[in-house]
């Protein structure tokens, strides 16, 4: 199914072929199934707070080429971690922005950040005291103060792969301020992943 660049597309649990974006910046609704944005910096919507149980229900996400953000519904639960197989988050890719918006809780793995950031992820170049982004898998999470960020280390793959020190920890490198907005960043010790967290996002870190 093929849409219109600028229009607001929606998808439906019982549209057989999943829905394509265009090569600009789309705005899509997503409500289950298959869903591909293609090219552009586009928004793509969850219609439902129970975006998990679609995706584990075999629907997936893929942004495409460009910047591309995930807004999850009010209050929804997202486990990337419960998706996640030998390093990849097989129903969500190419998206490396995750917006929430309120009461919601969002967990991953290093291994997530991985396969969803980019490497120098366009409009979030920075460079502080405490670290940089050049040369780093970035990934950013927006919420309001009353959302929950949990990260956790790197997981060890189907082959056993990632054990002793190579699971690393996530550190706070302090908050920096990209195009007017302030992020608190967390860089994986043993990894390049990073995570901006904008927005009063709560942070919990486990090892």
């Amino acid at each position: 199914l093929g849409l219109t660049p600028g229009n607001t597309n929606t998808l439906t649990a019982n549209t057989p072929l999943g829905v394509l974006g265009t090569s600009g910046v789309d705005a899509m609704t997503y409500n289950g199934g298959a869903m591909s944005g293609l090219g552009g910096d586009d928004v793509i919507t969850a219609q439902v707070s129970t975006v998990q149980a679609q995706l584990a229900a075999g629907g997936s996400i893929n942004g495409g080429s460009g910047v591309d953000t995930l807004k999850l519904q009010a209050g929804t639960t997202l486990d990337l971690t419960a998706i996640t197989g030998n390093q990849t988050v097989k129903n969500i890719q190419e998206v490396e922005i995750f917006q929430m918006q309120g009461q919601s809780t969002l967990t991953m793995s290093a291994n997530d950040v991985l396969s969803l950031g980019a490497t120098d992820l366009a409009g979030y170049s920075f460079s502080s005291s405490n670290t940089a982004s050049a040369g780093k898998v970035q990934f950013v999470v927006l919420g309001t103060a009353t959302d929950k960020l949990k990260l956790s280390h790197l997981a060890s793959d189907a082959l056993g792969s990632n054990t002793g020190t190579l699971p690393g920890e996530w550190q706070d490198k302090g908050t920096v301020t990209i195009g007017g907005v302030a992020y608190q960043v967390f860089d994986h010790s043993t990894t390049k992943a990073q995570v901006l967290v904008g927005g009063n996002t709560q942070t919990a870190v486990s090892s």
